[in-house]
């Protein structure tokens, strides 16, 4: 009824299926931003398939592309042993209610005890308690101690300060 494959963005179809399912998720509520332009989508493309420790992949449901999870591939410094964090994971409303959201984090979960990954992290928003409700039957939780999730937008347009060490500085110390 329903099977993952691991989605390979330089294949067409891939493409097509991958910025379907991204595009539907950011005009989803709990997405809340402006779809990906063909330039944009085609632009995120090369830079995930520059990206190695990127790997996503779809839920396939009676044949149809129902899903799709997308992660990245790091490492602790702290265990020193890989993790995988979970980026996005996205399932069409029209299949919903279906297991098909626990079915792609099940499997995320399943490849990072194959590669002997020491944890497995996302972030989710706090009113999105369906996906909540998801991760909570795998026993994810808020870290302990609590960790916040903090950004720094950068804007193109601002001016950066140049670091005041010369290259002399960093090469004698």
């Amino acid at each position: 009824m329903s099977q993952i494959i691991q989605c390979n963005l330089t294949t067409h179809s891939h493409q097509l299926a991958f910025i379907d399912l991204l595009n539907h998720y950011i005009s989803d509520d709990m997405g809340g931003g402006d779809t990906l332009s063909r330039s944009k989508a085609e632009e995120l493309y090369e830079q995930l398939n520059n990206q190695p420790n990127f790997r996503a992949f779809f839920v396939l449901y009676e044949g149809e592309v129902a899903g799709m999870i997308t992660t990245f591939k790091n490492m602790s410094t702290f265990q020193v042993r890989p993790l995988i964090n979970i980026h996005d994971v996205i399932v069409k409303k029209s299949y919903r209610n279906k297991g098909l959201g626990h079915k792609l984090v099940g499997y995320v979960l399943e490849l990072a005890r194959n590669e002997n990954c020491c944890r497995v992290n996302l972030e989710v928003r706090e009113d999105n308690h369906r996906a909540m409700e998801v991760y909570r039957d795998f026993d994810f939780g808020p870290t302990n101690p609590k960790m916040l999730f903090w950004e720094r937008i950068l804007d193109d347009t601002e001016e950066h300060e140049k670091s005041t060490a010369t290259e002399e500085d960093l090469l004698n110390d």
